[in-house]
């Protein structure tokens, strides 16, 4: 039997600098990571590359294009996207009613510890269900 792969986590942040930090952190602890610079780029990813397992996405909350909440909002559309776990990266104060979306399972503002993310990307994708159906069709 072979070991179980690691699920893709997709970073979506316009700062490249704090973006290659997330990614070698993650990459560190054994992730495979997918670096997005913006919302628009993250969902395309997301809506074309239907075969890829994403098991965690990482957002800024500004992006340029679509941010995070509207990406979260149309992510909410695809049936197989509205579950994936997301872990919202700012530097800006957060309106704590805006976490309360379904799929936000937490939120670090800059700056952070970059083993604390380590550990919650890892708690998060720990919830997860050992294998998901892969659900094609899209909703609403």
């Amino acid at each position: 039997m072979s070991p179980r792969r690691r699920p893709v986590l997709l970073v979506s942040d316009d700062d490249d600098d704090a973006r290659a930090r997330i990614r070698e952190a993650l990459e560190d602890a054994g992730y495979v990571v997918i670096e997005a610079a913006s919302g628009r780029q993250a969902l395309d990813f997301l809506i074309t590359r239907p075969d890829e397992r994403i098991g965690l996405l990482i957002l800024d909350l500004q992006m340029p294009m679509i941010d995070s909440w509207h990406l979260l909002d149309l992510l909410r559309c695809y049936l197989r996207l509205a579950r994936i776990p997301v872990i919202v990266v700012t530097a800006q104060e957060v309106q704590l009613v805006r976490l309360r979306h379904p799929n936000v399972i937490g939120c670090f503002r800059e700056p952070f510890e970059l083993q604390a993310l380590v550990a919650k990307v890892a708690a998060g994708l720990a919830a997860l269900p050992v294998s998901a159906p892969r659900i094609r069709d899209r909703v609403g």
